[in-house]
């Protein structure tokens, strides 16, 4: 037989793309997974009662209820009186709640995104994008496992992230005063969207630093100071 003229055989491009859409699926049911193994879905911890005393407390009340809902404490009961947020819940059972859910709940979120020096360490002017320009927040993993979190801008904010010249130049990213991750600048930035990609020792850490960046970038920053913060909890 002469193979010669033998059709050649065609793959469909689904074929090609299938590999990676099952691993986008699987990507997303690792993310969701974790998250439920961290808020622990069950709310076998005790009932607290985190107050937080602020000059803008009603925002802050629909912040805090906000982020609780993203974490999934169970049958919160929320109320504001004289300055102060009364916010009552049932904890995940982590070994750390105490400290953890006040924290999250209260944190300031205030991104903003610095061009840097020329030495590349420090920044200079003013942000050049803030928290206050954000279009939508997503949590994901790269195709190594390692989780993400993409964070779009509106135009007016992204023509800055690009720079009127179109050249590499390297931006810092800081999120409450601490820097997070970096655009290395090793080509012209592009788009609207940067990454926050946390780079720590072990993966779960990572994972829950990433979770955590979600939630608090994607219910806004903070209205105002807080003043105070306790937890209580209840018998």
């Amino acid at each position: 037989m002469n193979m010669s003229n033998s059709s050649p055989v065609r793959v469909s491009k689904w074929a090609y793309m299938a590999p990676l859409i099952l691993g986008g699926i699987l990507a997303l049911s690792a993310v969701s997974l974790f998250i439920m193994g961290w808020i622990r879905g069950d709310c076998d911890g005790v009932r607290a009662e985190i107050t937080v005393r602020s000059q803008c407390a009603t925002e802050w009340s629909e912040i805090i209820e906000a982020r609780g809902d993203s974490v999934g404490l169970c049958s919160p009961e929320v109320s504001v009186e004289a300055g102060v947020v009364r916010y009552v819940s049932t904890l995940p059972g982590n070994s750390d709640d105490k400290t953890a859910m006040p924290k999250l709940l209260t944190q300031s979120g205030m991104l903003e995104v610095f061009l840097a020096n020329a030495h590349g360490t420090g920044i200079q002017g003013e942000p050049l994008a803030t928290s206050t320009d954000i279009v939508s927040v997503s949590l994901s993993l790269d195709s190594r496992g390692h989780p993400f979190v993409d964070i779009k801008f509106q135009p007016h904010a992204a023509k800055r992230l690009q720079g009127e010249k179109y050249e590499a130049r390297k931006m810092l990213y800081f999120l409450d005063g601490e820097k997070v991750d970096e655009w290395p600048g090793r080509t012209p930035f592009e788009g609207a969207t940067i990454r926050l990609q946390p780079r720590e020792n072990s993966k779960k850490i990572s994972m829950r630093r990433a979770v955590d960046w979600n939630i608090v970038l994607r219910n806004g920053p903070a209205p105002c100071a807080v003043d105070d913060v306790q937890l209580k909890v209840m018998d």
